[in-house]
């Protein structure tokens, strides 16, 4: 007998061995989290796929362990529980809480926003300025801000890093583009073309 896979075609098997990749390698987790492209509304069906299980097999010493056929069905499960359902006021506690967890997190650049003589919006403003540092080097050379955010749960907030050098990125840009302005600006009242 050979092996059956049911209505599964091999891009199918393969997506759903990714399920397995992620368990050994959750930093892949970090990057994508959903693979599936199935998707289905409340009181439809589903078709999912379990492989049955096998028989283990003894040791043959003229020819090892030889496999075993494999047979995957197809089945059928109705998507029609919820796991939870939220209350209108049990929502917006939370939309508070989460309001709360936003402005500490940015409050760890209050310290770089005070000493730059930026101001912040007041519900981030208010969580002081114990969170974060801001270190100047300036020289006849050089000029460095290093910055750092100091909150406790930065560390877990996805794609932080990512974010953050995309403001920076931003911001760099801005100031390219004024410093060229700028400059054209001072050739052009020199009197240079």
């Amino acid at each position: 007998m050979s092996n059956t896979n049911a209505t599964v075609n091999a891009a199918l098997i393969a997506q759903s061995a990714l399920t397995t990749l992620l368990a050994k390698f959750p930093v892949l987790g970090q990057i994508a989290t959903d693979f599936s492209d199935a998707s289905v509304k409340f009181n439809q069906d589903i078709v999912t796929h379990i492989v049955t299980p096998t028989v283990a097999q003894d040791f043959d010493p003229a020819t090892g362990y030889v496999p075993d056929d494999q047979a995957q069905v197809d089945v059928k499960v109705k998507i029609d529980k919820h796991a939870y359902r939220v209350g209108k006021s049990e929502l917006l506690a939370l939309q508070r809480r989460l309001l709360k967890e936003v402005g500490w997190l940015a409050a760890g650049w209050n310290e770089a926003a005070k000493k730059l003589g930026v101001r912040l919006p007041a519900w981030v403003a208010r969580h002081g300025s114990g969170r974060g540092s801001i270190g100047i080097t300036t020289g006849a050379t050089r000029f460095r801000i290093a910055i750092a955010n100091e909150v406790g749960f930065v560390g877990n907030v996805k794609g932080f890093s990512r974010r953050i050098q995309g403001a920076i990125n931003l911001q760099a840009s801005a100031m390219k583009r004024q410093a060229e302005h700028l400059l054209k600006k001072s050739i052009r009242k020199a009197g240079f073309k």
